[in-house]
């Protein structure tokens, strides 16, 4: 039904509660007077949303797919992609308000935009290699040498034989620079071989080019007792041994132009068969899944590459390891994410924002979006709603099946499994959790039946829903969010304030738990 048509029905709910005895006849404006004496003064300006509309201008050339990427953490994000864009078209996209640093690709360019700016690839110059790739790719001549601390400072963020999944950007490419990037290979613990590639566009045509093979020679070595060592099969965590020191490798160049996206690959092989081949993009793996990963380390400043070579994997996600050298431009080819944290009491006492906690996902110019439970820790029957339709059933049954029963807590008390996803259909293509008329995308929760509706609060008003990004941690069951975000006062008188920045790390839960 019609969002008005919910909004009446919830009306009329709320009259006929006033004739229990329940939580729900809490006087009006009694929420908004409790809220401020707990956390003190809200700004007018407080919308109590971190996501902003931002747009570009683009003129795509000869290209007709343009893709939007926004600077989160050490790489550029998916915020939109727009399918069969010709001519100049400015172009819509939800990003963090703090944000406003973009990357713009269309036929395998791309250029750095900030907000409100253009990017014109009508001129843009596609330069073709095939065969010839002389000068683009070149083995390097002489041994780099890294410490074995240097080396090894990947296994703190990835170690040897666990599940490392979501620890660092799995699904990837990269956008040249003006400098030269090296690379080079430093450990490997895997049985298999392993043929790496760079891959790139011209147009719409992607291109592949094999330019380092693994064990070979004495290409990587390791120094131990003061004498260098060619590993005989693995270059493993077992082999670097404590004697072990410096670590060098003969590497190979890369000196594509300026703004041409490209990736890596690697084709595993063992006895002479292929195991499969792999992309940094997951989007082109035959299995779908994700293979290869990229992170900079925040200790050593290295920044490392790695991949998971076979199908069915362990996902340690380090078969085989690189160091690039400079940190590249990275795009992540994965969606941006954003959470709804919401408090489904009027009268709570506890401000943990973790009644219902929803993650949002959406591309701007596509035409659905992914509706994913996180975690529920309320007491009362809730419905999730996008513009006054129901969004699956009762909220707690998205962790599984069967009848709720009051009391069942999901990820407030510890971690556990997401509860599923719901794909919603045609919203629109300019759909946005960032305007004001949107109201934080048109979501809103009913609490038992309709007896109350938690919706996004106006600018300066009380909040019982927040929409904070997809990396935020929410707080345990019954921690107030100023225990676990000590800043969070401080954000509702200062809307730009970064509250984020301090968090108590044992006092929260989340998607990186």
């Amino acid at each position: 039904m019609k969002q008005s048509a919910f909004m009446a029905v919830v009306a009329g709910s709320l009259m006929l509660a006033g004739c229990t005895k329940d939580v729900y006849k809490e006087p009006a404006g009694q929420y908004a007077e409790n809220f401020v004496e707990e956390f003190g003064s809200i700004s007018p300006d407080q919308d109590w949303n971190m996501a902003g509309q931002k747009t570009v201008n683009v003129n795509p050339g000869a290209a007709s797919q343009v893709e939007i990427y926004t600077l989160n953490g050490d790489a550029y994000q998916l915020a939109g992609r727009y399918r069969n864009v010709s001519g100049r078209q400015t172009l819509t996209f939800d990003a963090a308000k703090s944000v406003n640093d973009f990357i713009v690709a269309a036929g395998g360019k791309a250029l750095r935009v900030r907000d409100g700016g253009s990017a014109d690839f009508a001129n843009a110059t596609t330069r073709t290699y095939q065969p010839d790739v002389s000068g683009v790719f070149t083995r390097l001549e002489d041994y780099k040498e890294f410490t074995r601390s240097e080396v090894m400072a990947f296994a703190e963020t990835l170690p040897d034989g666990e599940n490392n999944s979501g620890k660092a950007t799995d699904n990837f490419e990269i956008i040249a620079g003006n400098e030269r990037v090296t690379v080079f290979p430093v450990y490997w613990n895997a049985g298999n071989t392993h043929e790496l590639g760079v891959y790139w566009y011209e147009g719409d045509v992607r291109r592949e080019r094999v330019v380092y093979t693994s064990k070979q020679g004495d290409d990587v070595q390791y120094k131990e007792n003061g004498v260098w060592q060619t590993p005989n099969v693995y270059m493993s965590q077992e082999s670097l041994t404590d004697a072990a020191t410096d670590i060098r490798s003969r590497g190979f160049a890369i000196s594509l132009p300026a703004g041409t996206k490209y990736g890596f690959y690697i084709n595993a092989t063992y006895g002479g068969s292929s195991r499969g081949v792999y992309y940094s993009n997951a989007g082109l793996n035959a299995d779908g899944d994700k293979h290869a990963f990229i992170f900079t380390d925040g200790k050593t400043g290295r920044t490392f590459l790695g991949f998971e070579d076979e199908a069915n994997k362990d996902y340690d996600l380090n078969d085989l390891v690189l160091i690039i050298d400079p940190e590249p431009v990275i795009v992540n080819n994965d969606p941006q994410k954003w959470i709804l944290a919401i408090e489904d009491l009027g009268d709570t006492d506890d401000y943990d924002f973790n009644d219902v906690v929803v993650e949002v996902e959406h591309v701007s110019g596509e035409t659905t979006a992914k509706v994913t439970a996180l975690a529920a820790g309320g007491s009362k029957d809730v419905q999730l709603y996008y513009v006054g339709a129901p969004v699956g059933g009762e909220f707690h049954t998205w962790f599984g099946e069967g009848a709720f029963k009051s009391g069942d807590f999901f990820n407030t008390q510890g971690s556990g499994a997401w509860g599923k996803t719901i794909v919603i259909e045609g919203v629109p293509a300019d759909f946005t959790l960032a305007s004001a008329e949107s109201r934080m995308g048109g979501f809103q929760v009913s609490v038992e039946g309709g007896k109350a509706v938690v919706a996004a609060p106006g600018a300066g008003e009380a909040p019982q829903m927040i929409c904070v990004p997809g990396s935020w941690k929410w707080p345990k069951e019954r921690i107030n969010i100023k225990e676990a975000y000590p800043d969070f006062e401080r954000w509702c008188a200062d809307p730009g304030y970064d509250w984020m920045r301090t968090v108590s790390e044992d006092q929260v839960l989340g998607n990186t738990n």
